[in-house]
């Protein structure tokens, strides 16, 4: 079931950039022939009111963009299990403090001069 939903989610997602890089290519910006085809083509095409229907044709667009790119990034998420952790205990009882070795008295003194 996930793979059939990944599939159908990366169609649309394929299918929705294909579609969107024209559309942003058409609308005209501040310049006078910021667009790729240039405002003509797009007033042409569309009619008296193309920047209405462009920029709302964008918004849609986007907004399938940005839920499949979510989707898409949900379902291949690393699946872990949702356990808690268990303790094992490896640790030994403290070894007991070794005392260090202390000067004894059959060492021979040093000699003296």
């Amino acid at each position: 079931m996930i793979a059939f939903l990944s599939g159908l989610l990366f169609f649309i997602f394929i299918l929705d950039v294909i579609l969107l890089i024209p559309v942003v290519l058409m609308q005209s910006g501040s310049g006078a022939q910021a667009g790729l085809f240039g405002s003509d083509f797009a007033s042409g095409a569309f009619g008296a009111k193309t920047s209405e229907v462009l920029v709302n044709f964008t918004k849609w667009l986007v907004a399938i963009f940005f839920l499949t790119a979510l989707g898409l990034a949900y379902l291949h998420l690393p699946r872990t299990a949702r356990t808690q952790p268990t303790v094992t205990s490896s640790e030994t009882a403290p070894a007991e403090a070794v005392p260090a070795p202390q000067a004894s008295e059959s060492t021979p003194p040093s000699p003296q001069k």
